[in-house]
């Protein structure tokens, strides 16, 4: 029917006429595809943030890259040397 549609629409001229009898899967497919890989990218962002933020690093005195870069800053402003971390206490626990 469809087809017979477009086929009246075009004057019985089927010339460059695509008729797609999918029901548009593959547009679908493409809009679903592009929801996956915006979602694959939020979660991507939010492992990012807590990878640099809020976990706690075994090099770095189980302290959160975020301490340690205030406190890096706080002891440059006061002409201070930051504390440096103790990594080695980490490996002999079996912790990364």
């Amino acid at each position: 029917m469809a087809l017979d549609m477009a086929a009246w629409g075009a004057g019985d001229d089927l010339s460059g006429l695509t008729h797609h009898s999918d029901h548009g899967s593959n547009y679908m497919a493409m809009v679903y595809t592009d929801q996956i890989v915006e979602q694959v990218e939020l979660a991507t962002l939010e492992w990012v943030w807590w990878w640099n933020n809020p976990r706690l690093h075994c090099e770095l005195d189980m302290r959160t890259p975020i301490e340690v870069e205030a406190a890096y800053y706080a002891h440059q402003e006061s002409g201070q040397q930051a504390p440096a971390g103790q990594g080695s206490r980490c490996h002999l626990a079996g912790h990364r």
